[in-house]
């Protein structure tokens, strides 16, 4: 398998993870086009910007059947919610909210072929808004820490059937490397304030302010609290980047010494940082219950068009990355692989195997090996 597979099934829990825990499911709201402030620019304008402005537009026929359902069903009149976000996330044909309460929103799912009412979920969004008055009183807490609702919009829980979950956004950017230094204890007591509400939350998630970066978790029952150390644990063992940098930068100094001219540990996927020794070396695959990484993959760079028999100092270069291996890291974390990539433009490519490093204890052999020579 290569490296590069190995890390995307490294990344598919996290990536599975954060999907379901940021899924704005019925509840996101659509940013207002103005602020309604004039200026002596506009001032008097605002009447011609209103008729430059289209109409709604009509109801297709299946929203109508679907509000004609609620409407009948419930008692209360609703709108049809048109936001793009809701319906990408959303399985229900139609979502609608009451005149009344537009925080609530719910789906109502529609038969494609006799166009009759499947169902709708009203029950869980009622379910969902009551979890949610628990967490109101501690808005201004959570909002003093730096965070939003994950949409600029104010803070709301999504569902899915009977599970809840709260999707936030930080005011700061996510940066795995300082995470732990400088926004540990920022996290930890927002997890403090949700389990003080004492909320029934499946879990959370949490967007850095450029989108780049996130973290989620799932938060079990209310009443079971996690010490700062056990929450640490869970954001490694989710989040395995975390893990990744705290390796780096422990073997900083050892990587620095050990590169040279014809190769530097670093990520060989990343053009931006293809040259960098200290970027995105370390893959970390399996950690422990501990959070300590058992298992990963390293990441080297190698010098143009010499990855072949006829370069004199392979032997020597893959010797050692090898000895650096079983000096630093194994027996604890067993390297699964190690993908050594030419630097553009040059397309060669080595990956070796824990098994193939351990069934050839000569360089030179593991070397033709390799090459298939």
């Amino acid at each position: 398998m290569s490296k590069m597979m190995k890390v995307l099934l490294c990344m598919a829990g996290f990536l599975i993870a954060a999907i379901v825990l940021s899924v704005s499911f019925f509840y996101s709201k659509e940013a207002p086009l103005s602020n309604g402030t004039e200026t002596p620019e506009n001032e008097g304008k605002a009447e011609e910007v209103a008729e430059e402005i289209e109409p709604k537009p009509e109801l297709t026929e299946t929203e109508q059947l679907a509000k004609d359902y609620a409407e009948e069903k419930y008692g209360f009149e609703v709108d049809v919610i048109e936001d793009d976000v809701a319906k990408i996330y959303s399985s229900a044909d139609v979502i609608v909210s009451p005149k009344n309460d537009a925080g609530i929103r719910f789906g109502v799912m529609i038969d494609p072929y006799d166009h009759t009412i499947i169902k709708d979920d009203y029950q869980y969004a009622l379910e969902a808004d009551k979890e949610l008055q628990k967490l109101k009183p501690y808005f201004p807490a959570i909002e003093d820490l730096g965070f939003t609702g994950s949409d600029n919009s104010g803070i709301r829980l999504n569902y899915i059937d009977e599970s809840t979950f709260l999707s936030l956004r930080s005011d700061k950017e996510i940066n795995y490397k300082t995470f732990i230094e400088k926004e540990l204890d920022r996290y930890y007591e927002l997890y403090r304030l949700i389990k003080k509400s004492q909320m029934n939350l499946t879990g959370m998630s949490v967007s850095g302010s450029d989108e780049e970066n996130g973290f989620s978790l799932y938060l079990g029952p209310p009443e079971v609290v996690k010490t700062k150390e056990e929450f640490l644990i869970g954001l490694k063992t989710d989040h395995l980047e975390l893990v990744n940098y705290k390796m780096e930068s422990r073997l900083a100094s050892e990587v620095e010494t050990l590169n040279n001219d014809r190769f530097n540990f670093g990520n060989p996927y990343d053009a931006t940082t293809h040259d960098n020794p200290f970027d995105s070396w370390f893959y970390c695959t399996e950690v422990n219950e501990s959070a300590e990484c058992t298992s990963a993959g390293l990441a080297v760079t190698y010098q143009a068009d010499k990855l072949n028999s006829s370069n004199p100092h392979l032997n020597e270069d893959l010797t050692s990355i090898f000895n650096f291996i079983e000096t630093h890291l194994e027996p604890e974390i067993k390297i699964e692989f190690v993908t050594i990539d030419a630097k553009a433009p040059s397309i060669e490519h080595l990956e070796i195997g824990y098994e193939e490093r351990m069934k050839y204890g000569n360089v030179d052999e593991l070397i033709s090996f390799l090459l298939n020579e």
